[in-house]
Order: C-alpha cells, then sequence, then structure tokens
C-alpha cells in the first residue's frame, strides 16, 4: 500500500512537498569538506610526490586530524588501501578494513580505545584465509593479548584447528615474523620471531600462554634476556614526583568548584619510541572545564620520559592516567 494512497491530493502534493524540503536540508547537512592527505609506506604524512598512499576524510575546523570516517587509497593503483572510522579524539575506532594493492582483503577488525579488541580475520594477498583470532585485552608483562582459533598456510591447509596446532606469523613484506605451537589458541612452548630481513629476533618459551623466559637480540645486535615482553614507559623523576607536580599545577576550574563538581577525568598520550610525548586527548571526561584543565596541566609540565621497551626494544606507548578533582 502507498504511504500517501488514502490522503487527499492537496495533502499528498504537501507532505511530499515537505518531504523533498527535508531530504534537501538533511543532505546539505551531512555534505562535509573532505580533506587528502599523503603519507610513506611507514605512515609519516609527506609531500604528494614523495606518498606511497594518500587518505580522503573530514578534518573538522580548529582539528588538525580526520574525525569520521577515511578512505586510504595506493597511490599506484588508486585502490583502497583500508577504511577506517576516528572519533572526535582522532583515535580510530570500530570496524576497520585493510586490503592488499591487488585489491584482496587483507584484514578485518575493531577496535576500542585505539586498541584491537574483538574478533580479527586476515587473509594472504591470494584469497585464502589466514588466520581467525580473538583479541581479548590489553598485553600484559608476561602474555600476548590474543587468542588464536584457527589458521591456514596460503595454500589452504588448516594449520590450526580450535585452538590447537603450529601457526607461522608473517611480515607485510611475507617474510616469517614468528613461529610455535599453539595451544588452547596460545603460545606455548619454544616460539622464534625474525625481524623483516629474516634476522632472528627473538626466542621465548611459553607455558599456558605466559612467558617464562626470553632472549632478544635487539637492534644494536646486542643481547637482551627478559621475563616480560613490555615494559611501559615511565618519567624519569618516577611517578609519585610526577603525580606531585601535577597535583601542584592544578586550578580548580570555578565553575565546578561553584557547583561543588567532583570526579576524575581520564587522559591518553602517546610516548614514542624516543620518549617524545604527543597527542594528549580526554578518554572519559567530567565537564568541559574540568576536561580543558585536565589537559593543561599535562601539555603545560615539562616531563621528560623514558621510552617504553618490547623485547628490549624501545617501542611507541599509549599511557592513560586519572585526574581527580577534590574539594
Amino acid at each position: 500500500m502507498s504511504l500517501f494512497q488514502k490522503l487527499p491530493i492537496s495533502l499528498v502534493a504537501i507532505k511530499i512537498s515537505i518531504f523533498i524540503t527535508f531530504l534537501l536540508i538533511q543532505g546539505a547537512s551531512f555534505a562535509q569538506p573532505t580533506t587528502t592527505k599523503y603519507y610513506n609506506a611507514v605512515g609519516q604524512e609527506v609531500e604528494k610526490a614523495q606518498a606511497y598512499y594518500l587518505a580522503i576524510g573530514h578534518i573538522p575546523l580548529g582539528k588538525d586530524h580526520f574525525v569520521g570516517k577515511v578512505t586510504e587509497k595506493f597511490i599506484s593503483s588508486n585502490r583502497t588501501k583500508a577504511k577506517k572510522t576516528f572519533d572526535q579524539a582522532g583515535i580510530q575506532e570500530g570496524v576497520g578494513i585493510e586490503y592488499y594493492e591487488n585489491g584482496q582483503v587483507k584484514e578485518k577488525y575493531q577496535l576500542k580505545n585505539g586498541h584491537v579488541f574483538g574478533g580479527y580475520v586476515l587473509w594472504f594477498p591470494n584469497g585464502v584465509k589466514a588466520l581467525e583470532r580473538e583479541y581479548t585485552g590489553y598485553s600484559t608483562a608476561t602474555e600476548i593479548n590474543h587468542k588464536t582459533y584457527n589458521a591456514w598456510d596460503s595454500l589452504g591447509n588448516q594449520v590450526v584447528k580450535n585452538g590447537m596446532g603450529d601457526l607461522i606469523e608473517y611480515h607485510n613484506n611475507l617474510s616469517i615474523s614468528a613461529r610455535g605451537k599453539i595451544y588452547k589458541g596460545m603460545r606455548s612452548g619454544i616460539w622464534e620471531g625474525f625481524y623483516s630481513n629474516g634476522n632472528l629476533f627473538y626466542t621465548e618459551k611459553y607455558k599456558g600462554g605466559e612467558l617464562v623466559s626470553g632472549t632478544s637480540t635487539k637492534l644494536d645486535s646486542s643481547k637482551y634476556t627478559y621475563t616480560q615482553i613490555n615494559t611501559l614507559p615511565s618519567p624519569k623523576m618516577g611517578f609519585p614526583k610526577y603525580y606531585e607536580k601535577l597535583t601542584k599545577a592544578m586550578n580548580y576550574p570555578k565553575s565546578a568548584k561553584k557547583i561543588g563538581l567532583q570526579g576524575t577525568v581520564h587522559i591518553a598520550y602517546t610516548i614514542d619510541h624516543m620518549g617524545e610525548v604527543s597527542h594528549y586527548y580526554i578518554i572519559k571526561g567530567l565537564s568541559p572545564d574540568c576536561n580543558q584543565e585536565a589537559l593543561r596541566i599535562f601539555e603545560e609540565i615539562p616531563v621528560e620520559w623514558n621510552p617504553g621497551t618490547s623485547r628490549g626494544n624501545p617501542q611507541s606507548y599509549i599511557l592513560s592516567l586519572p585526574v581527580s578533582f577534590k574539594l
């Protein structure tokens, strides 16, 4: 039955006119200017002439990052490289899809607070499924944050079934990145890891999915023995003095004090492999003024950081710290 079947002709005309006007207004409201940025193969923004891929999306007024849906394309072929979504802070969230240069889907994943969380599927460049995995949370110092349930080689032969088998993982250039046994979805026994040039990176022993011990060959060729995979970044002055400086620098917002507002603002920021800090953003806010004050004290207080490491090599990390507002 037509939506307007029982209405008088004049009413139908009015409703159609309103409906069309609504669609036009709605369409105009969603039409946002797009921006194109260019990047090299390791994701650094560069000039168009040096670019490996480009990203197209919307950058709101006053921001320097994409917000909403973004499409990445290979420069050489103009084929889609990735489809991503970014929140207001410029952090990737939701479902992401990556593609190989030949057009085949490479991986599908979900993100939460900028980290892969939940189901993850990877394919080989020939379209054969490589593995099915579930990300369960953040990695700890001794435990990797995923379980591998099924995996195949590039010919389609299943090598891990229902969380049991022998797994080979690959770098983007398809050289071997790691290999070892999977038991109940987790690493078990002896595992070897390799740099993308084929050189041995680490040898590790696992039990029940947790690291027992490991030895890595660092980028400077020195050996590093460890019982923790990851070490988090830390302020050179130590966390107690760091917290003390943050507390002393805080100015309680008058608007919050006036209404007796108390609570916590959760701030996140990136500390790269050199110990440089960047990209402060709010994970969970309290009020506009409290949020702004929390960001201010983090951004304005000069702090030198020890970079975090992974198997002895410096590594970028995202840290999250709470700022408490109490009267």
